[in-house]
């Protein structure tokens, strides 16, 4: 579950030093990061809320993984050089609509993989596994990774960890969760 969000989100440590060096000022990174970032994020949030269901939790975890990997492999467009403001709007927005719509995805299944009777203490966890995918290990190594490979190599990696997790995670999700019967 950890490795879930890893490549997005150390594609997303990387982009906003991306933006410094591409020249964008300070107040236009915290916008374009925080006021339409946020937003984006709410929206997949809720957007992937009311797909789940229909998709199923393995269709969506595939679907969103996907869309969060293509996101990703998006934000090589500004490490190439384009610069064009609406371009970079709408990759850092799509990157955090992308991720936004694999969590939600993501933390479902985590809440199905609970048991009823630890529900709080197994999704705690989880959680804690979670956050760790999300900001320890490669993501926090990613400015080592963009000062040997460059930005455009981060995201490629970020791309194929995306990959790599669609995978991983309905192998996770295939097998169901076995209660231990308490009579043995």
């Amino acid at each position: 579950m950890s490795i879930y969000v890893t490549g997005s989100s150390m594609a997303a440590t990387m982009f906003q030093p991306l933006l410094v060096d591409l020249g964008l000022s300070i107040a236009d990174i915290g916008w374009m990061s925080g006021i339409v970032g946020s937003g984006a994020a709410i929206i997949g949030s809720l957007l992937a809320g009311g797909l789940i269901q229909p998709l199923g939790r393995q269709r969506a975890l595939i679907i969103f993984g996907i869309v969060q990997a293509i996101a990703v492999l998006a934000l090589t467009l500004p490490a190439m050089g384009l610069r064009d403001p609406v371009l970079l709007y709408t990759v850092s927005t799509g990157e955090v609509f992308a991720r936004s719509l694999a969590s939600t995805a993501l933390f479902t299944v985590m809440m199905d993989k609970s048991r009823r009777e630890t529900a709080g203490s197994d999704y705690t966890l989880q959680s804690s596994v979670f956050m760790v995918g999300h900001h320890v290990g490669i993501p926090a190594l990613s400015g080592f990774i963009a000062a040997a490979l460059g930005y455009t190599g981060v995201f490629l990696i970020g791309f194929v960890v995306c990959l790599v997790s669609v995978w991983l995670a309905t192998q996770v999700i295939s097998k169901p969760y076995s209660m231990p019967n308490p009579d043995h």
